[in-house]
């Protein structure tokens, strides 16, 4: 027994299991693009083009006979502005690289990068380069770009405070002062 609909997902030719080519969203990048951003917004894509419901009040005197209809019309939360805005940021956030970095920095050469200085190096880029090296060496695995599992992932997980007795320096994660030295 089919389930309802199955039939409107099998293509006109080839396996069954296969979505229909030529449906719009499959075949449109910036519709597919623009329900994302509607998605992640937490809002309709319907909603997202400027859809707003009416409302539709009836009202009843007090024996209960209908005394008329207002139909209340919302102004649309998403005008052409705001979706013009946000799809630009949505745009701007997928060209950047794995590691946040946008085209329009990354790839301009030229600018000194100063990666080896510690005070603007990112760390947790840092503690990740660190453990994708231990890993690959945990596995035997020559960093020589032949084998794919250079492209596993690592991502800081959590950020855990320092003890205070580990610190470099007067810092305390408190925020406490430093205590004054003995005399």
């Amino acid at each position: 027994m089919e389930a309802a609909g199955v039939d409107n997902l099998a293509p006109e030719r080839g396996c069954a299991r296969c979505p229909k080519s030529g449906t719009p969203l499959a075949d449109s990048r910036g519709q597919r693009e623009r329900v994302a951003v509607a998605l992640a917004a937490g809002v309709s894509p319907r909603r997202f083009e400027g859809w707003e419901p009416e409302e539709v009040h009836e009202h009843f005197d007090q024996d209960g006979t209908f005394t008329g209809r207002t139909i209340v019309t919302r102004e649309p939360e998403w005008d052409d502005e705001a979706r013009r805005k946000v799809l630009a940021y949505a745009a701007y956030e997928h060209m950047k690289c794995q590691r946040g970095h946008h085209p329009s920095t990354g790839m301009d050469a030229t600018k000194v990068r100063m990666v080896e200085n510690a005070r603007v190096a990112c760390l947790d880029c840092e503690a990740e380069d660190a453990r994708r090296a231990q890993w690959m060496k945990s596995h035997r695995h020559k960093d020589d770009g032949t084998c794919d599992c250079r492209h596993q992932v690592f991502w800081v997980d959590r950020h855990e405070p320092i003890p205070d007795d580990l610190l470099p320096g007067p810092f305390t994660t408190r925020g406490d002062p430093p205590a004054a030295p003995p005399r």
